[in-house]
């Protein structure tokens, strides 16, 4: 059965969220016992469990959402010891070891003030783990303000604002996209799916893209780790 059940995975999975959780729990298992980590826009906490050995802090605005996408109406926050917005948070400067940030910069309106006040509230030689789409569709409404950000704005800003990347993980491909948009008009479209699973089923185990020019059309996620410099 786990071996059908992984099968199916492979195929239907839309956003393989096993490979953002695999970047974001090694990076926090790897961090120093007893460092204090800032969980920036921590939403739900669902990394707080994998943060025990740590001085953990969540910030987020606190606000649930009723609009249009893959949202929860009654979504739960946990025990928030900061509450207001990413880029203005009401904390002395250098308070932090590590920030943690996972997919919320596509989710405010002032990206790259979320950046500075990053940089402001980590120590010297702070750390970042911070993972945003570089596409993505209309979700958490009303608060989706950007489908994603590029490698090319995440080499730019991280430079201005004095930041060092460590490690940074591309998620997806254009075959990745590709079969993310052939399961969504499967979900939408039941009778879709008896021609659309066969090219589904091409894509995930045969298709092989050589091309360079298609293999960097597109990618999905940011997953970066990065240091302050200075």
């Amino acid at each position: 059965m786990s071996k059908i059940y992984g099968l199916f995975k492979k195929i239907f999975l839309p956003y393989d969220k096993e490979v953002l959780d695999k970047f974001i729990i090694g990076k926090l298992q790897n961090i120093q016992s007893g460092k204090s980590i800032l969980d920036l826009g921590c939403g739900s906490q669902q990394y707080r469990k994998h943060c025990k050995h740590l001085e953990y802090y969540g910030q987020d605005f606190g606000q649930s959402t009723d609009g249009t996408g893959d949202e929860k109406i009654n979504y739960s926050y946990g025990d928030l010891d900061y509450v207001g917005n990413c880029w203005d948070v009401d904390e002395q400067e250098g308070k932090f070891d590590v920030i943690l940030c996972t997919e919320v910069f596509e989710h405010i309106p002032y990206p790259e003030l979320t950046l500075s006040e990053i940089n402001r509230l980590l120590k010297k030689d702070g750390k970042l783990i911070i993972t945003f789409p570089v596409f993505s569709l209309r979700h958490m409404d009303p608060y989706w303000f950007s489908p994603g950000y590029s490698d090319n704005w995440v080499k730019f800003f991280f430079d201005k604002y004095d930041f060092e990347i460590v490690d940074y993980e591309k998620y997806g491909d254009y075959t990745t996209f590709m079969n993310q948009e052939m399961i969504r008009v499967i979900a939408s479209n039941k009778f879709a799916s008896l021609f659309i699973i066969p090219v589904l089923v091409y894509f995930r185990f045969f298709y092989s893209n050589s091309k360079s020019s298609m293999r960097n059309l597109i990618f999905m996620g940011n997953h970066i780790e990065a240091v302050k410099k200075s």
